[in-house]
This record gives C-alpha cells, sequence and structure tokens, in this order.
C-alpha cells in the first residue's frame, strides 16, 4: 500500500513540475513582445541620431537609459528562467 502511495506522490509532483514549467514557458513567451518592442524602439532612436546629427542627445540618452535598463533586468529574468526551465525538463 505504502508503495502505491509513493508513486501517486511522485505522480503528483510531477504533474505539478509540469504545470509550473508549462506556466514559466508561457511567461517567457509572453515577455518576449514587449521586449522586443522596446528594442525596436531603442534601435529607431539610433537610426534618428545617426539620420539627423543634430538630435538632441541629451534627450536621446536620456530616452535610451530609460528603455534600456528595464529592457536588461527582463533579459536577465528571461535568462534566469529559461535555465531553471532546463533544470525541470532534464529532470
Amino acid at each position: 500500500m505504502s508503495d502505491i502511495k509513493s508513486k501517486e506522490k511522485l505522480l503528483s509532483q510531477q504533474s505539478k513540475m509540469a504545470s509550473m514549467g508549462q506556466m514559466l514557458e508561457n511567461i517567457a513567451h509572453q515577455w518576449r513582445q514587449p521586449l522586443s518592442l522596446i528594442s525596436t524602439i531603442s534601435t529607431g532612436l539610433e537610426v534618428k541620431k545617426a539620420v539627423r546629427f543634430n538630435y538632441k542627445r541629451r534627450r536621446f540618452k536620456r530616452v535610451k537609459k530609460r528603455l534600456m535598463k528595464p529592457l536588461s533586468i527582463y533579459l536577465k529574468q528571461l535568462k534566469i528562467l529559461e535555465t531553471f526551465l532546463k533544470v525541470i525538463k532534464r529532470n
């Protein structure tokens, strides 16, 4: 009887981990779109700066800094999340 219970417990834990892994994959997927948008805006600013040499440098730097700060945070969090998912998939 205890063998059946231990197998049921293991199956339950595996199911929970699979559900959590799927949830984390969904979160990572949802983060990619806004991150891509931030990156695109930043690249657009770079192009605008290159085309218009008289573009206000202070404003450009300020806007770029405001865009890049959350972008770098999200990217770090995504790397952590992806590493975690790889560990879950191995087990």
